[in-house]
Parts: structure tokens; sequence; C-alpha cells
């Protein structure tokens, strides 16, 4: 899926899950985020977040991903934390990309 976002004749999407990402509260995740990603700066705009994302191999990412998991699990988040925000990116990404359909 992240190959499809990155491919750069998808740009609307990759815009739009940056959007999805800036409506999400991620606060209570940024020290997750940096422990995992220490490459990526201070910026957590959706933005930032796609380009640092599109940059990474899908090692880098695979990698960065079991940290997560690994760090919520030691936080005591339940185990379908990860599932859920997948879903709520999912349904804001399907409903900008309606919304955007209409528009037009």
């Amino acid at each position: 899926m992240i190959e499809m976002v990155c491919d750069e004749d998808n740009n609307e999407i990759k815009e739009t899950v940056g959007m999805c990402i800036d409506e999400m509260d991620i606060e209570q995740y940024k020290d997750i985020i940096k422990e995992c990603n220490p490459e990526l700066g201070d910026d957590y705009s959706g933005k930032a977040l796609m380009e640092y994302t599109c940059e990474r191999t899908l090692e880098e990412l695979d990698e960065a991903d079991k940290c997560a998991k690994e760090m919520l699990k030691e936080r005591g988040d339940d185990e379908d934390t990860d599932k859920k925000m997948m879903q709520d990116m999912k349904k804001c990404v399907e409903r900008r990309m309606s919304e955007e359909r209409k528009r037009r």
C-alpha cells in the first residue's frame, strides 16, 4: 500500500493521507514516532510524515513499525490501538476522496 501512496502519479492520495494525519490526535504517540524514526526531526505534520515515509525503504518502515508496536505493548496500550488508527485513517481517506469526487 505504501508504494501506491508514495507513487508520484498518486500525489492526490499522498496529500489526502497527509491531511488525515493532521486531523488525527497523534500527540500521545509523538514519543513513539520520535523513538522509532529518529531521522524524522520535530515536524509531525502530515506532509512531513508522508515525505519522511516515502523516503524510507520498506525494510526501514517495517523496522519502525515493529518498534512502534513493541513500545505500544510496553506502554500497556491495547493490541488493537494500531488497527484502530489504521481504520480511522482509512475512513478519513475514503471520506476526503469522496468529497473531492463530489466537488468535481
